[in-house]
């Protein structure tokens, strides 16, 4: 697969201050997509230890993310933003806020989405990350600079042959609707879960990226990706998703693997998100 990643040339026109007010980023991994934009953002506008971790937890007052409310992004959540666009920045020279996934504006949001792009303030920055170029409004993709952000596929991407994706579908569905006990029977019985245990923490969380839209599989079982999807709001597969992602990048690779699986389904299980 050929990769193409934009964000050196992102940064080199932020440096050389030639860059535009509204960028529309196309990519084939929204999740890997937004954690390298928060890093370059990070960079914009030179931000310390504390401003970092602000921008990680979504805490940082000048950044602005709206995502779907269900199944969709709505106009009052444009209108919401419009609102927080003119007040200026507090911390940092720019107030900025990502769309994402941007193809689930709604029509009606679209077209209200354009007004703040046909008459953008000086201190506001603006990105929309899609992995569905074509469901975005043409007006919107004419007026904005567009990038690609592609990234080689995962390692856990796996196939419905392997040994352990038959446990790890199991394991989702007991998490989603079952209970502990149920869970514990199955991994006192179950030889894959020793054995495979990083892999299908791996294939968890490509579930619940999956799900969340934030990556695009087709060989992953539909069915699965339903149930995630039926017993949990867009937020909280969102949320799921985020955690699952921040926990892989976070665990040392040397860790026990079924410590680390135990941890994920009962957080998941568990733990309110």
């Amino acid at each position: 697969m050929d990769v193409k990643n934009d964000f050196n040339f992102l940064e080199k026109e932020f440096n050389e201050n030639k860059y535009s007010h509204i960028f529309l980023i196309e990519t084939n991994n929204l999740a890997k997509c937004e954690e390298e934009l928060k890093k370059k953002i990070k960079t914009i506008i030179k931000a310390d230890d504390i401003t970092s971790k602000q921008i990680d937890n979504e805490e940082f007052i000048d950044l602005i993310i709206v995502r779907p409310d269900g199944k969709s992004i709505k106009k009052n959540q444009i209108a919401d933003l419009q609102v927080r666009l003119k007040v200026k920045p507090v911390i940092s020279e720019k107030l900025i806020y990502i769309i994402t996934p941007a193809d689930t504006l709604n029509e009606i949001a679209s077209n209200k989405l354009l007004k703040t792009i046909e008459e953008p303030n000086d201190n506001v920055l603006g990105f929309l990350i899609t992995n569905n170029l074509s469901q975005i409004l043409s007006t919107i993709r004419s007026r904005c600079e567009q990038l690609t952000a592609n990234y080689k596929c995962d390692n856990s991407i796996v196939l419905y042959n392997n040994e352990y994706i038959e446990e790890t579908k199991k394991i989702i569905e007991i998490i989603e609707t079952g209970s502990m006990i149920d869970l514990s029977l199955l991994m006192l019985e179950s030889n894959a879960i020793e054995k495979y245990s990083k892999e299908i923490a791996n294939t968890i969380k490509d579930y619940y990226n999956i799900a969340s839209r934030a990556l695009k599989q087709d060989n992953y079982d539909k069915n699965i990706v339903n149930i995630i999807i039926k017993n949990n709001t867009s937020k909280d597969i969102i949320k799921k998703a985020m955690y699952l992602n921040k926990l892989m990048n976070k665990l040392n690779v040397n860790m026990n693997g079924e410590l680390m699986l135990y941890k994920i389904i009962i957080d998941l299980k568990e733990v309110k998100m």
